[in-house]
């Protein structure tokens, strides 16, 4: 575990507030102490967000393992990952900004499925609530800082806190994907319909195709997504992937081929969902293939529905830039860009920013841009890498006329 691993943890402010508080308690007077308590009280309620958080999304793997399901995988936070491992057949993802978590299992006895399901969905907020409680219990509850440091019950009220607000009914996304919440998941899932449950027992192979699909293995997670097709050739995740896949191969035509036969679907309330990132592959291939009219209408399209996603919005920006709107396009991708992480969205969003700011003629921003992703060039995939040295290149010809114009002047 290194050091970007720790502090996507325990950010900054953790250790700020214990060395304020440890400082505190230097003169011994009982203003410096009680001060000294509120900063450390603080801290502890903030290891409690980070507590309650894990819990949660163990308590899901938890429950799905007693109904019969098969663990699959964590994911702590948001952002760049900045750590992976794998722990009793699961894998554990953790990004740089942990304030949210994902767990995943899946099914293959579909057997009161729906009991399955409620009963997955609720461990999360169970767990919270059986250690909020197991705490209280032990520790008694305690939070005023004349008393002391009240580690237990800053770590049981926020594990409370979590599982109360779990159950309140909302939306999110993770990736382009739209997610509910614990409650709305529970309210949701008596309504399931039939063909929707038949798709659970093809979970397994799809979390296994994700896998591949996360190692750069695509011809064989569009292997595992045709296995899917042949048994349901309605399908539309392995649809949508496999076109994804072949965008990533730099097979354009056929992922193009894939993503278009999905747009009619795309108005059915059981696929709105996957609208924004269909919208997002067609305008990622059309950039590729500089139909620029096309790149930015679909990625209006995608951009007018989920403009949070990073993915989204990275794609919207490109287009913009490559459409000749630096301006625009800059104020899109400046802040996708960390160089910490240089990964497929980070030199992407460089690679277009390297080309917008050539357009507004700021060579210093350019060339911090551009060494970016020149440094990192191993880390490009091949539609990355096919518009680094498209665009590379044209700089760098720009450039030369540009050099032997002012020569021969």
């Amino acid at each position: 575990m290194n050091t970007r691993t720790i502090l996507a943890l325990a950010p900054k402010s953790y250790w700020i507030f214990l060395c304020i508080g440890l400082l505190l308690r230097i003169p011994e007077g009982p203003i410096a102490i009680k001060w000294s308590n509120i900063a450390l009280n603080l801290l502890f309620l903030y290891l409690g967000v980070k507590i309650a958080l894990i819990t949660h999304e163990l308590g899901h793997l938890l429950f799905a393992k007693m109904v019969g399901g098969i663990p699959r995988r964590m994911v702590l936070g948001r952002g760049h990952e900045v750590y992976r491992t794998e722990i009793m057949g699961v894998k554990v993802i953790i990004n740089s900004n942990v304030n949210s978590g994902l767990a995943f299992a899946t099914f293959e006895n579909l057997k009161q499925i729906k009991f399955k399901l409620i009963l997955f969905t609720s461990g999360g907020f169970i767990v919270n609530f059986l250690t909020a409680a197991l705490l209280f219990y032990f520790n008694g509850f305690e939070i005023d800082p004349d008393t002391g440091l009240h580690a237990s019950s800053a770590i049981g009220l926020v594990c409370l806190l979590t599982g109360l607000t779990s159950l309140i009914p909302t939306r999110s996304s993770y990736q382009g994907m739209r997610l509910f919440s614990d409650g709305l998941s529970i309210l949701k899932i008596p309504s399931y319909k039939q063909e929707s449950l038949m798709e659970l027992s093809l979970t397994g192979k799809f979390m296994d195709a994700y896998d591949l699909f996360e190692a750069k293995e695509y011809a064989q997670a569009i292997e595992i997504y045709q296995y899917c097709l042949d048994r349901n050739p309605k399908l539309v995740l392995p649809i949508m992937n496999t076109g994804l896949a072949h965008l990533k191969m730099g097979d354009h035509q056929q992922s193009t081929y894939y993503l278009e036969s999905l747009i009619p679907m795309m108005e059915e309330t059981e696929n709105i969902g996957y609208k924004p990132i269909v919208y997002n592959g067609l305008a990622w291939n059309y950039l590729l293939i500089e139909n620029l009219a096309e790149a930015d209408r679909f990625s209006e399209l995608a951009y007018s529905i989920l403009p949070n996603s990073e993915h989204i919005r990275g794609t919207r920006g490109s287009a913009l830039i490559a459409s000749g709107r630096y301006d625009e396009g800059i104020k899109l991708l400046v802040n996708e860009v960390d160089f910490k992480y240089p990964n497929s969205n980070t030199l992407a969003a460089a690679t277009f920013l390297a080309q917008a700011y050539y357009g507004l003629r700021n060579e210093p921003e350019m060339s911090k841009y551009l060494s970016f992703v020149e440094s990192n060039i191993e880390k490009l995939e091949t539609d990355e890498k096919l518009l680094f040295e498209r665009i590379n290149q044209r700089i760098t010809y720009k450039e030369l006329v540009m050099d032997t114009a002012e020569e021969y002047s």
